[in-house]
């Protein structure tokens, strides 16, 4: 995922993922809400992307090392946050995903509270399979796949359903 510029993309820009990292919607709307705008402020570095339950954070940099060192920093800021707040910063279901297309072989660690959080080359945001390459292969091969049992399913129910509950199905699994 490049930063654009211009027209063209900025050629060595890293961009950083951190998906899953914050588990608020245990402790209700009011605070859901306060802690929505609140946690946007904890780092000018990193940008969060918040949808219901769902928290990612997107960072960029020229250098993947010291990008590395910067989330890693900042990301203890905010586990200082959440500690502050009396929130729970769920850090077995954070992941970290670096995107680019070169091939990057860059040793992703970082480690908050004793924790490792994991590197992965895809993860699904709001639904769509997202990889490291921003290749659209995973999430077509995913849909492809559903696609195919649906209409097996379908093909098998066909000789005990009128048409009508066919396409219903339909619609429900297309």
């Amino acid at each position: 995922m490049a930063e654009l510029k211009g027209r063209g993309f900025k050629p060595a820009t890293q961009k950083i993922y951190l998906t899953d990292v914050a588990g608020l919607a245990t402790f209700g709307c009011s605070v859901l809400s306060a802690g929505r705008a609140d946690i946007c402020k904890v780092s000018k570095f990193m940008k969060f992307v918040i949808f219901a339950d769902d928290t990612n954070i997107i960072c960029s940099g020229e250098d993947s090392q010291q990008l590395l060192e910067e989330i890693t920093h900042e990301m203890n800021k905010l586990k200082n946050w959440f500690d502050t707040n009396k929130l729970t910063l769920n850090l077995d279901k954070a992941k970290i995903m670096l995107f680019g297309r070169r091939k990057n072989n860059t040793d992703v660690k970082i480690i908050i509270d004793n924790v490792t959080i994991s590197r992965v080359n895809q993860t699904t945001f709001l639904g769509v399979i997202i990889d490291e390459k921003i290749c659209w292969k995973p999430h077509i091969n995913n849909v492809c796949t559903k696609l195919a049992k649906s209409v097996g399913l379908m093909f098998r129910l066909e000789q005990w359903l009128y048409y009508q509950s066919l396409l219903i199905l339909y619609y429900s699994f297309v």
